[in-house]
């Protein structure tokens, strides 16, 4: 039996390249060839769903505090670049709309919704329906209450759930895997994300006869991501794009 061939994300897009979570980030993993992209939303003070990775501004741009006490306005006058490279420097603050207008067509797009309010997920779901993207995005979030309204509000776009960390031992592998299924369906979600260390081809086989897919996270060398294509998951995030597309083409070939 053939081993399908899983998308490649990007984590945060390609950056190796460009700084993260920013517009040449993007497309420059577009430009590498990645399948998809994955980044991180949150809302601004002022209700403006915004690309940036970490809570706080501090790390990556030339501000501090957190995203969420910050108006748009404030956010888009950052630095997001100059920390990556003075190449970059100026380089500001995506917005959402900016992201999916430059995937439009070209790439998906795994968004990572960092806010907690159904306020702010209607703000995503009214941006990814004007951008008619509802078919090339997926949603996730580690606020596991949010991924049910996800499913409720927008049943078109899959929805993922994160699992990050090993079976703690008095559970085991046999109940871990019982309920990783079992949550995931009382969420309504259908994309596991999972830690690439309790993947097997038995535990995909089993979540793909259950209807769901199956996502290894942060699958960031070659070993791992020769485990990810032997086991048959449906697709991976990666911070090392171009290894992992070179793996990939050549378990096609």
């Amino acid at each position: 039996m053939a081993l399908r061939r899983p998308l490649v994300i990007a984590h945060r897009g390609d950056t190796a390249a460009a700084p993260e979570n920013t517009l040449p980030a993007f497309a420059a993993a577009i430009d590498a060839g990645a399948d998809g992209i994955e980044l991180d939303v949150h809302p601004s003070r002022d209700g403006a769903p915004v690309v940036h990775h970490d809570y706080y501004l501090d790390r990556t741009t030339n501000g501090s505090g957190l995203v969420t006490d910050h108006t748009l306005a404030e956010l888009r006058a950052l630095d997001a670049g100059a920390w990556f490279d003075e190449r970059f420097a100026g380089e500001s603050v995506p917005t959402l709309e900016e992201v999916l207008s430059l995937a439009a067509g070209r790439v998906r797009l795994e968004i990572e919704l960092k806010g907690t309010t159904l306020a702010f997920l209607e703000r995503v779901l009214e941006a990814i329906r004007a951008a008619d993207a509802v078919a090339s995005v997926e949603l996730t979030t580690g606020h596991r209450p949010l991924l049910w309204h996800m499913h409720s509000r927008e049943p078109r776009i899959p929805t993922g759930m994160f699992f990050v960390e090993p079976w703690p031992e008095w559970m085991g592998p046999e109940l871990g895997r019982r309920q990783v299924i079992e949550l995931m369906t009382l969420a309504g979600a259908s994309v596991a994300h999972l830690p690439i260390g309790i993947i097997d081809a038995d535990f995909v086989e089993r979540l793909h006869g259950a209807g769901m897919q199956v996502h290894g996270a942060n699958v960031n060398d070659a070993e791992a991501i020769e485990r990810a294509i032997q086991c048959g998951v449906d697709q991976f995030t990666t911070s090392r794009l171009d290894l992992a597309l070179r793996m990939v083409k050549g378990a096609d070939a």
